[in-house]
């Protein structure tokens, strides 16, 4: 309880078990959750915990969604991210481009082409989601 209220407080900068000053994750206020959404999010996380990772490939397939290279651990989240909130959309600028949340921010990862990676500015701090498939 402790830990998740410095990481959620006003204040950047807590106090460490030895007493001297540390930093914590600033969570900005309009990204904070009650605690009935971090209960939904904890058990949207343990069902897919269950499930295999070729399952849960098929459902980020299934909902547009990159799965390529990612741990076992990554597909869980992306897939509880995308059951609570929906699926990330296609970048809006190149519409190719896959968008992932990075730092508070939806940020376009590129697209690849024969002559190689083409990079995309896009960067937003909000995106209309698209409904999830099970």
């Amino acid at each position: 309880r402790k830990q998740q209220e410095a990481l959620v407080g006003k204040s950047p900068t807590t106090q460490s078990h030895e007493g001297s000053p540390r930093r914590s994750l600033y969570i900005p206020e309009h990204r904070r959750m009650d605690t009935r959404s971090m209960v939904k999010e904890s058990k949207a996380l343990q069902g897919f915990e269950e499930k295999t990772a070729e399952y849960l490939r098929g459902l980020l397939r299934r909902n547009n969604q990159s799965s390529s290279s990612l741990k076992k651990y990554e597909l869980v989240q992306r897939c509880a991210d995308g059951a609570m909130r929906g699926a990330l959309p296609k970048c809006p600028e190149c519409r190719r481009g896959q968008l992932v949340y990075i730092l508070y921010k939806y940020r376009c990862n590129g697209y690849f082409t024969d002559r190689g990676v083409v990079d995309c500015p896009f960067v937003q701090s909000e995106v209309e989601r698209l409904p999830w498939k099970q």
